[in-house]
């Protein structure tokens, strides 16, 4: 659809979105919008968004059709950008979210060449931190997915390496605990050579890996009051054996000053139940996902504690493939996008605060 032919009736959008098609011939038609931005009539732009109904429309025919409009994937999975960082992480953007991505050499010989991978949210973004950068500028590498081979692309550093390591603070787990993030993946830490500072007092502290080789959790550090955390040189040695020079990190208090406890209470409408499973989602003023959770059913409750204080969205997925995350459709397949909620507002989260919220989903148009 959308790609050859022309349309038996066509007509365009009012200010309210709506199409109205008038005097119809009697038969069955298949009913499509298309977010024409050329003007031409055909989706020839990968940016053009489509809509259908599942089912064919019988004319005369006086009944309002609800239309989701969606941006189709890619036709195939490709690499739409590939930098390599100063770090030396090597950084893929695809055209299509991944499960698995995996890099097999072509002109390499020898040595134990291993890449360590760092995902985005949507999976459409991946770091590669190769465990040794010896002779690797210039090398090929082969892309390769579950169907196959990706793309072929070259690992070619443009800047030179920071000689030292760097680490900064990273805001903090969901039990208020504090991290920071270092610039590179580490490898050791030394804690001899880290202490942290509470008003006056150095107190012992140590820090312990968490969800990715750049992140550690700072434990000892208050989450109610601001502390200094000081790595002496040689404190954090990265994979390819950088140290760090001397870092003070300034870490903040935690709740109550800055963050407060978010609980949502997912109910249903007194009609049909929309089938789950389900993915609720926190989003912040730039539209980023800070928060998830996946649930079987609704009703359910969302308990979200040490959320920073701020203005937020409230987003539910219905996760029909149940694939944790939200999955765009395909008209080619007649598959419709998966089926998203927002809570309408905004939720303010203040600090010191319990903030509770009762969000009724309402069920879907027909």
């Amino acid at each position: 659809g959308f790609t050859n032919g022309r349309p038996a009736y066509f007509t365009r959008t009012d200010k309210q979105g709506v199409f109205l098609l008038r005097h119809l011939r009697q038969g069955r038609y298949l009913l499509h919008a298309l977010e024409d931005r050329n003007a031409n009539l055909r989706r020839d732009l990968p940016s053009e968004r489509l809509a259908f109904a599942d089912a064919p429309v019988i004319a005369p025919d006086s009944t309002l059709h609800t239309l989701r409009a969606f941006l189709p994937p890619a036709g195939i999975q490709q690499v739409k950008e590939a930098t390599v960082q100063p770090d030396r992480a090597w950084r893929l953007v695809l055209a299509r979210p991944a499960d698995s991505l995996a890099l097999w050499s072509i002109d390499r010989t020898g040595g134990d060449l291993a890449w360590a991978q760092e995902w985005n949210n949507t999976r459409d973004t991946v770091l590669f931190w190769p465990n040794d950068t010896t002779l690797l500028n210039g090398q090929r590498f082969a892309l390769h997915d579950r169907s196959g081979t990706i793309d072929t692309i070259a690992y070619r550093p443009l800047r030179k390496m920071p000689f030292n390591l760097d680490a900064q603070a990273a805001g903090r787990t969901e039990d208020g605990a504090r991290l920071i993030v270092a610039s590179r993946p580490v490898h050791r830490i030394d804690s001899a050579r880290i202490s942290l500072r509470i008003d006056s007092l150095t107190v012992p502290v140590r820090l312990a890996p968490v969800d990715t080789p750049r992140r550690s959790r700072v434990e000892g550090a208050p989450s109610d009051r601001s502390s200094v955390l000081t790595l002496l040189p040689g404190a954090i040695r990265d994979i390819y054996g950088g140290t760090n020079d001397t870092l003070r990190i300034a870490l903040g208090p935690g709740r109550p000053t800055d963050t407060g406890d978010l609980k949502v209470n997912l109910v249903v409408d007194s009609g049909a139940v929309p089938p789950g499973p389900f993915i609720f989602q926190l989003l912040n003023a730039q539209g980023t996902v800070v928060r998830t959770r996946a649930f079987a059913t609704l009703p359910f409750r969302v308990e979200l504690p040490s959320v920073p204080a701020g203005a937020y969205t409230l987003k539910l997925v219905q996760d029909t493939d149940d694939d944790g995350r939200w999955s765009t459709g395909s008209l080619q397949d007649r598959r419709q996008p998966e089926r998203t909620f927002r809570l309408a507002g905004e939720v303010n989260v203040r600090a010191g605060w319990d903030v509770a919220v009762d969000w009724k989903v309402v069920p879907p148009l027909p």
